[in-house]
């Protein structure tokens, strides 16, 4: 499975709890919080799976129960541009 990394051109300030992403140079400016920027900092630098088991770990649920949820938010992430796989 390949690693999940921000795109080029994806420039990335966090802010304790919340993830401010944007295309650069012009945005704009995508707002993360809550469990979206549980996946975004899971994801960065991991596999899908390894992101699901953070994401599921973090709730104490099952990662088949978030599976679907989690791989669907990092999937729009890389439709957006904001995600590659490496």
């Amino acid at each position: 499975m390949s690693i999940l990394l921000p795109a080029a051109d994806v420039g990335v300030e966090i802010d304790g709890d919340t993830v401010y992403l944007a295309h650069l140079p012009a945005g704009p400016i995508v707002v993360l919080e809550g469990t979206a920027a549980e996946v975004w900092h899971a994801a960065r630098g991991a596999d899908e799976y390894e992101a699901v088991a953070a994401v599921a770990g973090a709730h104490d649920a099952d990662p088949a129960d978030v599976a679907a949820d989690v791989g669907a938010f990092i999937e729009q992430l890389i439709a957006d541009g904001f995600l590659r796989r490496a």
